[in-house]
């Protein structure tokens, strides 16, 4: 099992600096996503809502699959009804 903080060092690994810096100061959830991220906001709302839906209360809690992915969904969801997920922004939320 994976701790929060190391999901999102692997997720900036894997996707790279520019669409997912990670702040390794940072302490809350939102600001463990560097402000230099491509998606800034979309970044930090899937950082916060990952972290609310496994119940983390430190960033090195751990995470699980089916909550992460209930929580990536959700947020794609929301933003396809607000009609403001683009191509991009929806294939980013794809490669998490």
């Amino acid at each position: 099992m994976t701790s929060f903080y190391n999901l999102l060092v692997s997720l900036e690994e894997k996707l790279g600096g520019v669409l997912l810096p990670v702040d390794h100061k940072a302490v809350e959830p939102a600001r463990l996503i560097s402000s230099s991220a491509a998606f800034l906001e979309l970044t930090r709302s899937v950082a916060s809502e990952i972290y609310l839906e496994n119940a983390c209360k430190t960033k090195n809690d751990p995470v699980t699959l089916y909550p992460t992915l209930d929580a990536i969904g959700r947020i794609k969801k929301d933003h396809r009804s607000l009609e403001v997920l683009d191509l991009v922004a929806a294939d980013f939320l794809e490669q998490i």
